[in-house]
Protein backbone atom coordinates (compact mmCIF):
# COMPACT_ATOMS: atom_id res chain seq x y z
CA UNK A 1 0.00 0.00 0.00
CA UNK A 2 1.07 3.65 -0.43
CA UNK A 3 2.39 4.76 2.52
CA UNK A 4 2.38 9.13 2.87
CA UNK A 5 5.42 11.07 2.28
CA UNK A 6 4.27 13.64 4.23
CA UNK A 7 5.64 14.09 7.84
CA UNK A 8 2.90 13.69 10.83
CA UNK A 9 2.71 12.82 14.26
CA UNK A 10 3.22 8.60 14.56
CA UNK A 11 3.35 6.29 17.16
CA UNK A 12 6.35 4.57 16.57
CA UNK A 13 5.43 1.52 18.35
CA UNK A 14 1.82 1.34 16.31
CA UNK A 15 3.90 2.17 12.87
CA UNK A 16 6.37 -0.79 13.53
CA UNK A 17 3.88 -3.20 14.77
CA UNK A 18 1.81 -2.62 11.18
CA UNK A 19 5.21 -4.03 9.83
CA UNK A 20 5.48 -7.28 11.80
CA UNK A 21 3.99 -9.42 8.77
CA UNK A 22 6.45 -7.35 6.32
CA UNK A 23 9.10 -7.93 8.37
CA UNK A 24 8.49 -11.85 8.99
CA UNK A 25 7.88 -12.19 5.42
CA UNK A 26 11.00 -10.54 4.80
CA UNK A 27 13.44 -12.30 7.43
CA UNK A 28 12.65 -15.90 6.61
CA UNK A 29 12.29 -18.96 8.09
CA UNK A 30 15.91 -19.32 9.91
CA UNK A 31 15.73 -15.76 12.15
CA UNK A 32 14.13 -16.03 15.06
CA UNK A 33 12.36 -12.08 15.48
CA UNK A 34 12.00 -10.37 19.09
CA UNK A 35 10.03 -7.39 19.64
CA UNK A 36 10.40 -5.01 22.15
CA UNK A 37 8.35 -2.26 21.91
CA UNK A 38 8.10 -0.04 24.79
CA UNK A 39 4.43 0.80 25.93
CA UNK A 40 5.72 4.16 26.92
CA UNK A 41 4.21 7.26 24.21
CA UNK A 42 7.17 6.84 21.62
CA UNK A 43 5.00 9.78 19.30
CA UNK A 44 7.29 10.70 16.81
CA UNK A 45 7.22 13.54 13.44
CA UNK A 46 8.09 11.21 10.54
CA UNK A 47 6.31 10.27 7.02
CA UNK A 48 5.06 6.81 8.25
CA UNK A 49 6.61 5.67 4.93
CA UNK A 50 9.58 6.59 6.21
CA UNK A 51 9.54 4.38 9.27
CA UNK A 52 8.44 1.57 6.79
CA UNK A 53 11.89 2.53 4.77
CA UNK A 54 14.14 2.49 7.48
CA UNK A 55 13.23 -0.36 8.97
CA UNK A 56 12.85 -2.63 5.69
CA UNK A 57 16.75 -1.34 5.33
CA UNK A 58 18.06 -2.41 8.46
CA UNK A 59 15.99 -5.77 8.49
CA UNK A 60 17.58 -6.76 5.31
CA UNK A 61 21.13 -5.81 6.41
CA UNK A 62 20.40 -8.28 9.55
CA UNK A 63 19.29 -10.85 7.05
CA UNK A 64 22.01 -10.76 5.07
CA UNK A 65 24.50 -10.49 8.18
CA UNK A 66 23.01 -13.71 9.26
CA UNK A 67 23.08 -16.34 6.35
CA UNK A 68 22.63 -19.04 8.25
CA UNK A 69 20.05 -18.09 10.17
CA UNK A 70 20.14 -15.93 14.03
CA UNK A 71 18.05 -13.60 16.38
CA UNK A 72 16.89 -10.38 14.86
CA UNK A 73 15.66 -7.96 17.89
CA UNK A 74 13.66 -4.62 16.72
CA UNK A 75 12.71 -2.56 19.82
CA UNK A 76 11.73 1.01 21.14
CA UNK A 77 12.84 3.38 24.20
CA UNK A 78 11.58 6.49 25.14
CA UNK A 79 14.74 8.09 26.48
CA UNK A 80 13.56 11.10 28.58
CA UNK A 81 16.98 12.60 29.09
CA UNK A 82 20.46 12.17 26.84
CA UNK A 83 22.64 10.84 29.97
CA UNK A 84 20.31 7.51 29.64
CA UNK A 85 22.42 7.12 26.59
CA UNK A 86 25.79 8.52 25.67
CA UNK A 87 25.50 8.11 21.72
CA UNK A 88 22.81 11.02 22.03
CA UNK A 89 22.65 14.72 23.31
CA UNK A 90 19.67 16.40 24.48
CA UNK A 91 16.41 14.44 23.99
CA UNK A 92 13.60 13.81 24.60
CA UNK A 93 14.42 10.92 22.14
CA UNK A 94 12.51 7.67 21.10
CA UNK A 95 15.31 5.53 20.15
CA UNK A 96 14.51 2.48 17.29
CA UNK A 97 17.23 -0.61 17.56
CA UNK A 98 17.51 -2.97 15.28
CA UNK A 99 20.13 -5.81 16.51
CA UNK A 100 21.19 -9.03 15.08
CA UNK A 101 22.92 -12.00 15.65
CA UNK A 102 25.28 -11.98 12.31
CA UNK A 103 28.56 -11.65 11.31
CA UNK A 104 29.47 -7.84 12.19
CA UNK A 105 31.21 -5.11 11.20
CA UNK A 106 34.89 -4.37 11.03
CA UNK A 107 35.61 -0.68 12.85
CA UNK A 108 36.59 0.27 8.99
CA UNK A 109 33.52 -1.47 7.46
CA UNK A 110 31.38 0.03 10.44
CA UNK A 111 32.89 4.13 9.36
CA UNK A 112 32.32 3.50 6.22
CA UNK A 113 28.59 1.81 6.24
CA UNK A 114 27.05 5.43 5.50
CA UNK A 115 28.70 6.14 2.68
CA UNK A 116 25.98 6.32 -0.48
CA UNK A 117 26.48 2.74 -1.96
CA UNK A 118 29.28 1.11 0.32
CA UNK A 119 28.66 -2.64 0.32
CA UNK A 120 29.77 -5.62 2.33
CA UNK A 121 28.42 -7.63 -0.54
CA UNK A 122 30.78 -7.39 -3.45
CA UNK A 123 30.57 -6.16 -6.62
CA UNK A 124 27.07 -6.00 -8.47
CA UNK A 125 25.19 -7.56 -5.15
CA UNK A 126 22.91 -5.02 -4.16
CA UNK A 127 23.35 -1.28 -3.69
CA UNK A 128 24.76 -0.64 -0.18
CA UNK A 129 23.37 -0.62 2.92
CA UNK A 130 21.18 2.07 2.58
CA UNK A 131 22.20 3.10 5.53
CA UNK A 132 22.89 6.65 3.93
CA UNK A 133 19.37 6.52 3.51
CA UNK A 134 18.78 5.93 7.05
CA UNK A 135 20.73 8.56 7.81
CA UNK A 136 19.23 10.57 5.71
CA UNK A 137 15.71 10.25 6.91
CA UNK A 138 16.77 10.34 10.31
CA UNK A 139 18.59 13.43 9.81
CA UNK A 140 15.70 15.04 7.73
CA UNK A 141 12.99 14.19 11.18
CA UNK A 142 15.27 15.88 13.87
CA UNK A 143 17.09 12.71 14.17
CA UNK A 144 20.44 10.87 13.99
CA UNK A 145 21.23 7.64 13.60
CA UNK A 146 24.38 5.03 15.16
CA UNK A 147 25.83 1.78 14.79
CA UNK A 148 27.53 -0.70 17.04
CA UNK A 149 29.05 -3.65 15.88
CA UNK A 150 32.68 -6.35 15.71
CA UNK A 151 32.78 -8.95 14.30
CA UNK A 152 31.63 -12.09 15.18
CA UNK A 153 29.23 -10.56 17.48
CA UNK A 154 26.82 -8.54 15.45
CA UNK A 155 25.41 -5.05 14.68
CA UNK A 156 22.71 -2.78 16.29
CA UNK A 157 21.69 -0.03 14.72
CA UNK A 158 20.10 2.79 17.29
CA UNK A 159 17.80 5.44 15.02
CA UNK A 160 16.93 8.35 17.51
CA UNK A 161 13.75 10.57 16.62
CA UNK A 162 13.20 13.63 18.88
CA UNK A 163 10.02 12.66 20.92
CA UNK A 164 6.98 15.04 20.44
CA UNK A 165 3.64 15.63 22.26
CA UNK A 166 0.87 13.64 20.64
CA UNK A 167 -0.95 15.62 18.18
CA UNK A 168 -4.29 16.69 19.52
CA UNK A 169 -5.29 18.15 16.42
CA UNK A 170 -5.86 14.95 14.75
CA UNK A 171 -9.48 13.43 15.26
CA UNK A 172 -9.13 10.15 16.76
CA UNK A 173 -10.72 6.85 15.00
CA UNK A 174 -14.55 6.97 15.60
CA UNK A 175 -15.30 5.13 18.82
CA UNK A 176 -18.22 2.35 18.63
CA UNK A 177 -21.55 3.44 19.98
CA UNK A 178 -21.99 2.47 23.63
CA UNK A 179 -23.53 -0.19 23.64
CA UNK A 180 -26.47 0.42 25.81
CA UNK A 181 -28.15 4.20 25.38
CA UNK A 182 -26.79 6.92 27.19
CA UNK A 183 -29.14 7.74 30.33
CA UNK A 184 -31.30 10.82 29.98
CA UNK A 185 -30.38 13.85 32.55
CA UNK A 186 -32.36 13.38 35.87
CA UNK A 187 -34.89 16.08 36.11
CA UNK A 188 -34.61 18.60 38.92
Amino acid sequence: GHYPTQASTVDLNIALDGLRSLIAGTIGETVEVRWQLQAAPATVRIAQAHVAQVLLNLVLNARDAMPDGGRLTIGTRYLARADEDARASGGPWVRLHVEDTGLGMSEEVRRQAFEPFFSTKGPGRGTGLGLSICRGIAEQAGGLITVTSSPGSGTTVFVYLPWVEADTTVAAPASPPPSTPPRAAAKV
